[in-house]
């Protein structure tokens, strides 16, 4: 199935509200390749108007606030419904679709056992727990990963969730910095350790079946592109070898927050980043100006269209259009899986 649209939502610090907007793919394409005298160039253009706003504060798609409320969006129906909240609120959460099921976990997972957190959580639909009847959606508990229950665990940031993947449709894997890559068979609710190593991802990377390969943005950083043969690495439990990188993906300008590769089908991709820029501004007293009177803050969000084909034993990456789409000083947005 091919992606026809990209998802990004803007939050206006303002008004604590929420806007989603929705981007056609195909415009980040050219019909007959990319030529050589548009590699570079940015096209600047207007947030395209919104399809619909949250205002409910510090909502998030698939919606879940502060206090753990949900909410779900059909974008085929145009409509919203309310979800059962989750068990507990999550702070800095990481959303994973495994299946037919969305699995959110804590970026720093904690010890669950005093029952004070609740770190990963799956939304399933099926067969409510014994006390309810009927079908519909529900938030599974899933255990967090062993190494949360290590003596001293805490006491810095070697847990944190650097990165994650699906692998064999049903399992996932995370990995960190310190404490290796663990995988969770999510049929099971079972952790087990797959190797000491770190994957050589930065946050989500995604399987692109026609090629076999997890593709996603390299450890090193957004501006390289990387590709990898988890499934060999996992049968073999050793660390993951790099098939291929691609460099050239680096923000033009300002400091990039996040970097992220989204696959659209049909060997096509779409590399989206947020950046923040800095300008001189005396008279700026907002709080997302970070309490600076002598500069202001403007957040840009940048869609990269990038092709990758085949070419004899490794892939070629042609690079398509770039829009660059300004949120102005009071925005925070986020790019959607």
């Amino acid at each position: 199935m091919n992606r026809k649209f990209l998802y990004m939502t803007a939050m206006n610090v303002k008004r604590s509200s929420y806007t989603l907007h929705r981007i056609k793919a195909s415009q980040l394409f050219y019909p007959n390749g990319a030529p050589d005298s548009a590699l570079a160039a940015v096209e600047d253009r207007s947030v395209p108007p919104p399809t619909m706003s949250f205002h409910s504060p510090r909502n998030k798609i698939v919606c879940t606030d502060e206090r753990g409320r949900a909410v779900l969006y059909d974008d085929g129906l145009q409509a919203v419904r309310m979800l059962p909240s989750l068990k507990k609120a999550k702070w800095q959460s990481v959303p994973l679709a495994v299946g037919d099921n969305l699995l959110v976990m804590e970026a720093i997972p904690k010890n669950d056992q005093e029952k004070l957190h609740q770190s990963f959580e799956a939304l399933m639909y099926g067969e409510w727990p014994k006390m309810f009847k009927g079908v519909d959606f529900f938030w599974h508990s899933i255990p967090p990963p062993p190494y949360v229950y290590a003596p001293g665990y805490g006491d810095d940031r070697s847990g944190v969730i650097t990165a994650c993947t699906v692998v064999n449709s049903s399992s996932i894997l995370i990995s960190t910095e310190s404490l290796g890559t663990y995988c969770l068979d999510t049929v099971s609710g079972k952790w087990g350790k797959t190797g000491a190593w770190p994957l050589p991802f930065k946050g989500l990377a995604e399987y692109v079946p026609e090629y076999d390969l997890w593709f996603g943005v390299s450890a090193k950083g957004g501006g390289v592109l990387c590709a990898s043969d988890l499934g060999a690495a996992l049968a073999k439990q050793t660390p993951p070898p790099v098939f291929q990188e691609w460099e050239g993906f680096a923000a033009p300008e300002g400091t990039e927050l996040g970097s992220h590769l989204l696959h659209l089908g049909a060997g096509r991709f779409c590399v989206a980043k947020l950046i923040m820029t800095t300008r001189p501004q005396e008279t700026c007293c907002q709080m997302c100006c970070f309490h600076d009177t002598t500069a202001i803050v403007d957040k840009l969000v940048m869609f990269t269209g990038v092709e990758i084909h085949r070419c004899g034993r490794g892939l070629k990456v042609i690079k398509h259009k770039s829009f660059r789409y300004s949120m102005g000083p009071c925005s925070m947005a986020k790019i959607l899986y």
